[in-house]
């Protein structure tokens, strides 16, 4: 895969919770000449990568609802318009796992058809946490989303549940989808190799906190 469609298929991340200011400034500066699809990083730093990435082609991604999507709605709305207004490209919010889990399909239908108006025009991605799901679970939120107008993007995972996504939960993304929304993989997502199992299965983006070194792993293998 060509360098700059490989980079523009990451969402390059930092999210440790130990990472310091010099971190993730560090970061920052070493990805955003590269030509990644978006920096995420966390919500104190974001004004920072809007700073940085100014004039590149890059986007920054703040996550809302971070890492296990229990605050209540009216908090990831305020975290919505606050990182908005600093000029974020994309919204990565984590559904209501607690909703998911206890069966109450109404308030996480409720809660993503009020995160879609909340997130317009901004790209929304709704992270599910597949791996603490059941088949079932995920069929049901592919299904739900489409009945609302958004997300653009299911994204599997946070990569803070303890459980890697795996290519299976991709295929079944794709498959109850139907092309009408978008993947992005994330959660376990470290080499070459494994974004690239992630692509043949259905993803559109993956998230990765090792997007610099796949990209090296790729110039190797080019």
């Amino acid at each position: 895969m060509r360098r700059n469609e490989l980079a523009g298929r990451i969402d390059n991340t930092m999210l440790r919770p130990d990472a310091g200011r010099e971190d993730v400034r560090r970061f920052i500066e070493e990805s955003a000449p590269l030509g990644f699809r978006s920096l995420v990083v966390p919500s104190w730093a974001v004004s920072m990568a809007v700073s940085s990435v100014a004039g590149t082609s890059t986007g920054v991604s703040a996550v809302v609802g971070f890492p296990h999507g229990t605050v209540p709605p009216a908090i990831k709305l305020r975290e919505i318009e606050t990182y908005s207004a600093l000029g974020v490209t994309d919204l990565d919010v984590v559904a209501p796992l607690y909703a998911v889990r206890s069966g109450d399909w109404s308030a996480v239908e409720e809660e993503i058809r009020a995160i879609c108006a909340a997130c317009r025009p901004k790209v929304f991605k709704l992270i599910i946490e597949t791996p603490l799901l059941s088949p079932d679970e995920i069929i049901r939120l592919c299904e739900l989303s489409l009945r609302c107008d958004g997300p653009d993007f299911l994204k599997t995972g946070t990569g803070f549940s303890g459980k890697p996504t795996i290519p299976e939960h991709v295929r079944l993304l794709k498959a109850h989808l139907g092309g009408k929304r978008m993947i992005k993989a994330s959660g376990g997502v470290r080499t070459l190799g494994d974004a690239l199992t992630f692509f043949d299965a259905g993803a559109d983006v993956i998230g990765t906190s090792a997007g610099v070194s796949i990209l090296r792993e790729n110039d190797i293998d080019s």
